[in-house]
């Protein structure tokens, strides 16, 4: 008996995709970048007040109870006066660990704290002064810690993408939903917001159940799970349909806008600036959970007398906004743009409109919230104004 087998049997089904290990080390964050998260706080840290009749302050990271206290420092000058500072000394039952350079931002030298279970854990420290405005003396210090340092590695086809965990809430440990992700390069800042200080501010997007990460080593991927202690991530590639979303913001701002979607289980960060780029995306519906971007524009100056920018910024919330559909195979674009509506409560005292300023919110075409956006005061705005259905233009202003 012959068995015969015809060439034109179908090929099997692909196998599917096996769960990958992601190992991830302990990095020093970059003395140019800090963190935020998109609701626009500055995340991973632990703000409180020392002074005379409260010396010193507690926290728990990791399982250790943290004692600080600030200590006046003065430091000799050339005419005989002191510089007074305030150092950080922080104590744990096993270590002592001394902030000594005051610094703004997230600038400076994160020190190694050793954790319950004998990891090292890089944290960063520095003081906010106050001053007797009477005596012209140290009253008091405002210190603040955060996490100095992430756990990095790269996911992905090779070279890989880097992606780096951030501890959100700092408490020392990691965790879906708690903490936050960044994808890409620490070092690219460009894209950030640059404060007063040397850092330039960048989102930790919510670590969700899928993240996207961009070509070429790109895809989505399911997180399977996280090591408590941040050692690794296992992650399981994504095989169903795909979309995409690409957001376009006014001429001459850059940043970064965070996306989310409560019935995919993904959020996901888009860069906006010159080169228009979009995020891929699993198909479900998609809201704003925060947006910053800034344009810095070069007003005057040369090599000898520096230059000077005109820096706007604007901050963005999707609450209350309808969501963006995105259907599978589809490319959906969501424009941060005008005219713009400004919504508020009025009375009407003594034959003049009253506004109260604690009601205006400014509303996006999209029906985005802007929390903040300033004016460009060369070329002000027009101002309309829309009483049942009829419109009158105010003139230009400037708002912000």
């Amino acid at each position: 008996m012959a068995v015969a087998t015809p060439l034109w049997a179908a090929d099997p089904p692909p196998l599917p995709p096996l769960p990958v290990k992601v190992p991830l080390t302990t990095t020093a964050v970059p003395a140019n970048v800090a963190y935020m998260s998109p609701s626009f706080s500055v995340v991973g840290q632990k703000l409180f007040q020392l002074s005379e009749g409260k010396p010193t302050g507690k926290f728990v990271l990791g399982g250790v109870e943290c004692t600080v206290r600030a200590e006046e420092v003065a430091v000799p000058m050339r005419d005989g006066n002191f510089h007074r500072y305030y150092k950080l000394i922080l104590k744990t039952p096993t270590q002592e660990l001394v902030f000594d350079k005051p610094f703004r931002g997230s600038g400076g030298k994160s020190l190694e704290l050793t954790l319950d279970d004998g990891r090292k854990y890089l944290l960063a420290g520095h003081t906010y002064y106050h001053f007797d405005p009477d005596t012209k003396k140290l009253s008091g210090t405002g210190c603040l810690f955060y996490s100095g340092g992430v756990q990095a590695g790269k996911i992905g086809s090779s070279p890989g993408t880097s992606i780096a965990l951030f501890d959100s809430n700092f408490d020392g440990f990691y965790t879906s939903g708690d903490d936050g992700i960044v994808i890409g390069s620490m070092e690219s800042a460009d894209d950030g917001i640059l404060y007063d200080g040397p850092a330039n501010h960048q989102f930790a997007q919510p670590l969700s159940k899928y993240i996207s990460v961009p070509p070429p080593s790109g895809g989505i991927f399911e997180v399977r799970n996280i090591a408590r202690d941040g050692s690794e991530l296992t992650v399981l590639p994504y095989v169903g349909a795909t979309a995409s979303i690409e957001v376009n913001a006014p001429k001459e701002y850059s940043g970064q806008v965070v996306l989310t979607s409560s019935d995919t289980g993904l959020n996901a960060t888009v860069k906006v600036g010159e080169k228009v780029e979009s995020v891929t995306v699993i198909p479900g519906s998609y809201t704003v959970m925060g947006a910053a971007l800034e344009s810095r524009r070069l007003v005057s100056g040369d090599e000898r007398s520096g230059q000077v920018f005109q820096i706007l910024r604007m901050f963005v919330s999707g609450e209350g906004m309808p969501p963006l559909k995105v259907e599978a195979g589809a490319k959906q674009v969501f424009a941060l743009s005008g005219p713009k509506t400004l919504e508020f409560q009025a009375a009407l005292v003594d034959g003049k409109v009253n506004i109260k300023p604690e009601t205006v919110i400014m509303k996006g075409q999209a029906g985005e919230t802007y929390i903040r956006a300033e004016c460009d005061r060369q070329s002000p705005s027009e101002v309309h104004l829309n009483v049942d259905g009829k419109t009158t233009m105010l003139g230009k202003m400037e708002y912000g």
